[in-house]
């Protein structure tokens, strides 16, 4: 059986791996955070093109935004080859996601979630004294689209909320899957597809739902900044559906006033630095490879992730072993309920992972022989 002490000799080796901490923690004081791996974001940071526009763009700080906000979605509506009219910026995806649900899932008109999958949706309508109608994913971790419109069209439900790739698994759904939802919805229900983490992936079999929206069909895209282009603490995100849908939206959003000059300069220098867009894709999909290949050698399976984050059962309760990382200072992914022994863990560098994955193995080791015993 292995003791406290034999624990904590254990961990010689990973922590000869981890960084000296810059200082030193008092007996009261917080665990100090090497490295945060729990809220998915850019291990990357901006690119650097991004932060030179931004500093620059310091400069204009004293001006409320106008005409950059507008820059920005013509930019984005080129790119998508959606007219400008069907492009609405927003504080991050979370504001738009938060208007979409407020607009489309009306009273007696609940919004259908997978679960578990990104709260913010199941949150507002709560808020509103309108539950949610939540839909268990597959034993994959992938969104059961067949139960999700099913369960749209029993409740009259005003908007299917489709992460994809989703959060918290990294799954996606096929393209295939996607059409059969579009084209199977119930009258006047809205599906709004999250593809917050879509940037990330590699897997030919996915499709965004772009086409449904040029189509007029009733869909909502929802994109952000906060991910491979690393602007999570700047807040830019927009959301695409047909003009009369951006219409019904636009009331309620704070549009220019909610964004400032640092965030559109950058998101327009991103949006141009085609070569570090790709670098960070591969960067990321490396170290996802490796970080899975790490899991299975333990004797662990993780989803099949497409995003920057995989989810790994690891078998067990991951409150003591969450506990565990952040004594060792890393921060990961917050439980979710119904996934209890399932840990979601953002992805850093390579460097950083390596340091990482020592420890997770002789924490996840540790709890696992507390069970046995």
């Amino acid at each position: 059986m292995t003791t406290r002490r034999t624990f904590f000799q254990g961990l010689g080796g990973a922590a000869a791996a981890m960084p000296r901490l810059a200082a030193q923690s008092g007996p009261t004081s917080a665990p100090p955070v090497l490295l945060r791996l729990s809220s998915n974001e850019s291990a990357y940071g901006p690119f650097p093109s991004m932060v030179r526009a931004m500093a620059k763009a310091c400069e204009r700080g004293n001006y409320y935004v106008g005409g950059e906000a507008q820059a920005v979605r013509q930019r984005l509506a080129e790119l998508h080859g959606a007219p400008a009219a069907s492009v609405v910026l927003g504080a991050g995806s979370s504001e738009p996601l938060r208007v979409t649900t407020q607009v489309f899932a009306g009273e007696r008109r609940p919004p259908v979630v997978a679960e578990p999958t990104f709260e913010a949706v199941a949150r507002s309508a709560e808020i509103a004294g309108n539950p949610a109608v939540k839909i268990p994913l597959d034993a994959r971790g992938v969104h059961d689209v067949e139960k999700m419109v099913d369960a749209a069209r029993k409740n009259s439900a005003g908007m299917i909320y489709l992460c994809n790739p989703a959060n918290p698994t990294g799954t996606i759904i096929s393209g295939q899957q996607l059409r059969w939802t579009v084209d199977n919805l119930p009258a006047d229900t809205v599906l709004v597809a999250d593809e917050a983490y879509s940037d990330f992936v590699d897997d030919p079999q996915f499709e965004t739902a772009l086409p449904y929206v040029k189509q007029g069909r009733p869909v909502v895209i929802l994109k952000t900044f906060s991910k491979i282009y690393g602007l999570a603490g700047m807040r830019l995100g927009y959301a695409i559906a047909s003009p009369d849908l951006i219409r019904r939206m636009a009331p309620r959003l704070l549009g220019g006033m909610a964004l400032n000059q640092a965030v559109v300069a950058g998101a327009l220098a991103g949006l141009e630095d085609k070569a570090e867009y790709q670098r960070i894709r591969a960067l990321n999909a490396q170290v996802r490879r490796y970080v899975t290949e790490e899991f299975r050698k333990m004797g662990y399976a993780s989803t099949e992730s497409q995003a920057n984050f995989v989810m790994v059962d690891l078998k067990r309760p991951i409150g003591p072993v969450s506990a565990g990382l952040n004594r060792g200072g890393f921060a990961v992914g917050r439980l979710f309920p119904s996934m209890p022994h399932h840990l979601r863990i953002t992805l850093g560098t390579m460097e950083d992972m390596k340091r990482f994955m020592p420890l997770v193995r002789a924490i996840a080791t540790e709890a696992q022989s507390h069970r046995d015993c």
